[in-house]
C-alpha cells in the first residue's frame, strides 16, 4: 500500500571541491546536491556554482599571494577541471558517467596541466566539453608552479582546454 520513497530524496551532505583554473586553485565547500559543470555567462541557463570557506592560490610564484574569503562565485570557461574531494558515486548527478563507456589512458594535455590517467568517453570518436578521467595524476607545466601533483580518483575536465594527448 506504501511505497518507500528512492533514495534520490536523501539530503546529499556538503563536500570540498577543488578547482583548478588556468591561473589558480581554488578549494572551497559546494553543497551535496550542486550539479558540477563548466558555466558560461553567455548561456541563458548558466550560473556559477558557490563556493563557501574558500581558498584561493595563484599557480605561479611571485603573483599575487594566495587568499581566503567567504564566498567565490566560480565560471567555468577558464575552468580547467574540477575534483570534487568525496566518491563519485555520492555526486548527485554521478549516473551520467555510466555513459561514458569508451576508456582512453594516457597522457592528457589540458590548459597547463599534465594528467595521467583513463579519460572516459561517451563514443571514441567524440570529444566532448565535460569528461571525466579516473585515477588522476597532475601536475602543472608552468615553471616554478606552486601545484606540485594532486592524485585523485576522479576529476571532470572541460574539453575546451584539451590541448592533446599522448596514448599508453
Amino acid at each position: 500500500m506504501f511505497k518507500k520513497q528512492k533514495n534520490e530524496n536523501l539530503q546529499l551532505p556538503p563536500y570540498v571541491l577543488q578547482v583548478l583554473t588556468t591561473e589558480y586553485i581554488i578549494s572551497g565547500t559546494v553543497e551535496g546536491d550542486r550539479r558540477l559543470y563548466f558555466s558560461k555567462v553567455e548561456l541563458m541557463d548558466s550560473a556559477p556554482i558557490c563556493l563557501t570557506a574558500v581558498k584561493v592560490q595563484p599557480l605561479r610564484q611571485g603573483s599575487e599571494t594566495a587568499w581566503t574569503c567567504q564566498q567565490f562565485m566560480l565560471w567555468g570557461e577558464n575552468t580547467v577541471a574540477l575534483i570534487p574531494l568525496r566518491e563519485y558515486t555520492q555526486l548527485l548527478d554521478h549516473r551520467k558517467y555510466d555513459n561514458y563507456k569508451y576508456a582512453i589512458s594516457g597522457n592528457f594535455w589540458f590548459g597547463p596541466y599534465r594528467i595521467q590517467g583513463r579519460l572516459m568517453l561517451v563514443n571514441p570518436d567524440l570529444y566532448s566539453e565535460e569528461m571525466p578521467i579516473f585515477d588522476a595524476r597532475i601536475t602543472c607545466a608552468i615553471p616554478g608552479a606552486t601545484l606540485h601533483e594532486i592524485i585523485t580518483p576522479f576529476v571532470i575536465v572541460n574539453g575546451h582546454w584539451m590541448h592533446g594527448y599522448e596514448p599508453a
